[in-house]
């Protein structure tokens, strides 16, 4: 980002094209001693490494639940469950036992904020609609309506 003087992206790809650029720069500049390395490597493991952390938590009676800051929502139908969470750089796997139940979006809080919300109404509309006054006060109301 220091070369390129800034870090604002118009896509992904434009991003992944400036890593590429610099990566291949690197590689160039070092492949003399790469290939010299190269004999003495063993060979790669005939699984792939796990690329995500592994975490269980239990959904709360207000049908979310607490991953590294960060509230989520999920169906009322998961209320008091314990799910296994596979939480990946970008999105989060939700388990039940064996069986996935649901991807969600990874939020990050930001620097200013100690804590943050993934909010989706559609979790949590039919769990309001059994309760008169529920949306009155809750403490997430005003993350309903984002998207």
């Amino acid at each position: 980002m220091l070369l390129r003087g800034s870090s604002d992206f118009d896509t992904v790809a434009d991003d992944q094209a400036l890593l590429d650029q610099i990566t291949a720069t690197i590689r160039r500049r070092n492949r003399t001693r790469i290939e010299a390395e190269r004999p003495h490597l063993r060979p790669l493991p005939p699984t792939p490494a796990v690329d995500y952390t592994a975490l269980m938590v239990r959904v709360s009676t207000s049908s979310t639940l607490q991953v590294r800051r960060v509230t989520y929502t999920v169906p009322a139908r998961l209320i008091g469950e314990r799910l296994n969470v596979h939480l990946f750089d970008d999105r989060l796997e939700l388990y039940h036992g064996t069986t996935r139940v649901l991807t969600l979006h990874r939020v990050y809080p930001t620097s200013a904020q100690h804590r943050a919300r993934c909010i989706d109404y559609r979790h949590v509309i039919e769990w309001l609609a059994r309760k008169p006054m529920a949306l009155q006060g809750l403490q997430f109301r005003d993350d309903l309506w984002r998207e």
